[in-house]
């Protein structure tokens, strides 16, 4: 809906749809909720220039989060009013093959990281990431596989 949103903006699009469904949120509960996504990949953050505005810095670089590979295709109930009422320009293109880049190289230290810590619970975590970023990035990991499971065996 958004391609990117930044990490306040992200967490004010869940107040409002808690608002809109009656019902309280916890900020604190937020922002596990988007570090578990970014750990397991059904967010990527990734790093957009700064456009808007003719007295910023235009080579100025935010952090930002977009939709990762292992994320549900599917928008939350009552999602469909937020760009408006969160007031969110639709004008956030990101380049698909840099975001592909940067999800494989963070699976690839993330692998080795779990690798070297023997987390295998990490590891077939990863595994299963590995299937879905072929898909959804087009980026063959087979070395990565081939690694996780000689690290598993």
């Amino acid at each position: 809906m958004f391609t990117v949103l930044g990490r306040e903006e992200l967490a004010d699009a869940a107040a409002e749809l808690a608002f809109k469904r009656g019902e309280s949120i916890d900020r604190d509960a937020v922002e596990r909720a988007i570090d578990d996504a970014i750990s397991e990949f059904a967010l990527v953050s990734v790093e957009r220039e700064q456009t808007n505005g003719a007295d910023q810095d235009p080579h100025r670089r935010l952090s930002r989060l977009a939709v990762g590979p292992t994320a549900f295709p599917r928008l939350p109930d009552g999602a469909a009013d937020l760009p408006h009422i969160l007031e969110i320009d639709g004008n956030r293109a990101i380049d698909r093959e840099a975001v592909a880049t940067a999800v494989e190289e963070r699976l690839r230290r993330d692998a080795a990281r779990a690798a070297a810590d023997g987390d295998d619970d990490r590891l077939e975590t990863l595994l299963d990431v590995c299937f879905d970023v072929d898909v959804w990035a087009g980026v063959d990991t087979d070395d990565v596989r081939a690694d996780i499971e000689r690290a598993l065996e």
